[in-house]
């Protein structure tokens, strides 16, 4: 069994330009004990969840690259003001979420990158709608991952994906090219 320890550490976390990963104020330094017993040690740049609420509700371009995400729920932000909607772009390339990731009802009308994101933590797309491209290549879902009912309008790709858990595509619907190859199931897939 993998365990993850995270802390948050108040050194700056400096920005990558070449892979357009911002600076922040703070980094998130996380170690996963593998079952082998040997241990990764990942460093990421520490946001809330509260100032991603806030560049969706002031429908703001979201780049989250290489950035620690805890307990991020579209849920969440919906009783509090209503939005679900990305109206910019939104990028999460390398970005480690961690606690909850949901993004039920989600609609994006601009490109979404998840290229490379680790999702450790159960995963909810139920009903997401892509009126953009999508991009999930080489990401990694270490839970349980809902793609219940999700609608691609356009070009998705899960090439090199991995989906450690069970994965449920059920009733989704891909209207363009959707790419899963090289893609991993170790789960059931739906």
């Amino acid at each position: 069994m993998e365990y993850i320890f995270y802390i948050i550490d108040n050194l700056p976390f400096d920005a990558v330009p070449e892979k357009n990963i911002l600076a922040r104020e703070k980094t998130v330094v996380v170690l996963i004990t593998q079952k082998d017993g040997t241990f990764l040690t990942e460093e990421y740049g520490y946001v809330t969840k509260g100032e991603i609420y806030d560049l969706i509700t002031n429908r703001e371009k979201i780049n989250i690259n290489g950035f620690f995400v805890e307990n991020f729920s579209l849920d969440e932000l919906r009783r509090n003001n209503g939005s679900n909607t990305f109206h910019q772009k939104f990028e999460a390339i390398g970005t480690f979420f961690y606690g909850d990731a949901c993004f039920k009802y989600a609609q994006f009308k601009d490109i979404s990158n998840f290229r490379q994101a680790q999702f450790y933590t159960r995963v909810d797309f139920t009903q997401a709608e892509f009126r953009s491209k999508a991009d999930f290549k080489l990401a990694i879902f270490y839970d349980f991952t809902l793609f219940r009912v999700t609608q691609f309008f356009v070009d998705v790709d899960f090439s090199s994906a991995c989906f450690i858990k069970d994965s449920v595509f059920d009733h989704a619907r891909f209207a363009s090219y959707t790419f899963f190859n090289f893609a991993k199931f170790f789960g059931q897939v739906e």
